[in-house]
């Protein structure tokens, strides 16, 4: 899998990416973000989403971060059980953004996915440099909540008027190709895997 930073200005810190069964969703769009969600889209710490995947039988690798105009390969491991792909990254200038492609079933062959912007919903996007993460503001762990939205949506971009900077730091969506490939390994059909839907 190749993940492509499309931003100008943002960052991408190491993408979890999940090898998972039929029915798992690592976010739900109009739902409350889970708190390892959270932890990854506020800090950029993936490491309780990692574990959390694992310990329900996913196949779970990170891969690098990835600057503007650059990209991050990760190879993870599909299987009859866990044929399902699904990304998740902060953008680690913001409070809570992280971009996301969800479930899409691992097939033969190469597939390419444009993904958007979501706001976890876990935070105030208050632009506030002691609340973020990344360059220049290197502030994680601190969080701003009283304002959040409490829930996952598409997200509203960079307004300024902060040290943040729209023309550099904001963005249009998608702001990640991702490609799926298939590089190995049995074929794949829907008898194989007994999944009606796609």
């Amino acid at each position: 899998m190749t993940i492509y930073n499309l931003t100008k200005g943002q960052i991408f810190n190491p993408t979890v990416v999940a090898a998972h069964s039929r029915g798992v969703s690592i976010f739900t769009p109009g739902e409350e973000a889970t708190l390892e969600l959270a932890a990854l889209a506020e800090d950029a710490d993936g490491g309780g989403l990692v574990d959390k995947q694992e310990i329900a039988g996913a196949k779970v690798e990170v891969g690098s971060p990835a600057g503007p105009g650059e990209h991050a390969s990760v190879d993870n491991k599909t299987s009859r059980r866990n044929y399902r792909n699904s990304v998740v990254g902060m953008l680690v200038i913001t409070n809570d953004a992280f971009y996301g492609l969800n479930g899409v079933r691992a097939g033969d062959g190469s597939s390419t996915h444009y993904v958007p912007v979501y706001d976890a919903g876990s935070e105030e996007n208050n632009e506030d440099c002691a609340f973020i993460p990344g360059p220049p503001c290197n502030n994680p762990h601190v969080r701003a909540t009283d304002k959040a939205e409490g829930f996952v949506h598409i997200h509203s971009g960079i307004h300024g008027g902060t040290i943040l900077i729209p023309a550099r730091d904001d963005w249009r969506n998608p702001v990640a190709k991702i490609i799926v490939t298939r590089v190995k390994g049995r074929r794949s059909n829907r008898n194989d895997y007994d999944d009606d839907d796609d």
